[in-house]
C-alpha cells in the first residue's frame, strides 16, 4: 500500500479526544464518512470531505440528535468541536415541550 500526502498529513496531526457526548457523536459520523480517525480540531474539508459528504453528515447528525444544522455551518465552523458546539447551542435554544405548554402554545400549533 502506498502512502499519500493526505495519509502523511493525517499521521502528523495531534489527536484531541472528544470532551462531550456531542463531540464524540460528531467525530463518529465524520469517521464513518471519511474513513479516518478524527480529532476535535480537525477540519472536515482538510480531511478529504466535500460538500456532498457534508450534506450526508448534516442529515446523519439530524437523525441522531434531532437537531438540524445548516450546511453552511460546515463551511463556517469546519471542526468537530465547532460543529458539536453549534449543535449544543441549537439544542439549548430550542424550546422544550414543557415550556411550550406552559406558555399555552402546543407543538401541534407550531
Amino acid at each position: 500500500m502506498t502512502t499519500t500526502a493526505k495519509d502523511t498529513a493525517h499521521e502528523d496531526r495531534a489527536q484531541v479526544a472528544p470532551s462531550t457526548g456531542t463531540e464524540a457523536l460528531v467525530a463518529s459520523v465524520w469517521c464513518e464518512l471519511l474513513g479516518v480517525e478524527v480529532g476535535m480540531t480537525d477540519n472536515f474539508f482538510e480531511l478529504g470531505g466535500h460538500s456532498l459528504m457534508a450534506t450526508q453528515a448534516v442529515f446523519q447528525l439530524a437523525d441522531r440528535t434531532g437537531t438540524f444544522l445548516e450546511l453552511e455551518a460546515f463551511f463556517d465552523l469546519g471542526t468537530v468541536a465547532g460543529i458539536a458546539a453549534e449543535i449544543d447551542r441549537l439544542r439549548e435554544a430550542r424550546p422544550t415541550a414543557a415550556a411550550s405548554t406552559a406558555s399555552g402554545v402546543y407543538e401541534e400549533e407550531l
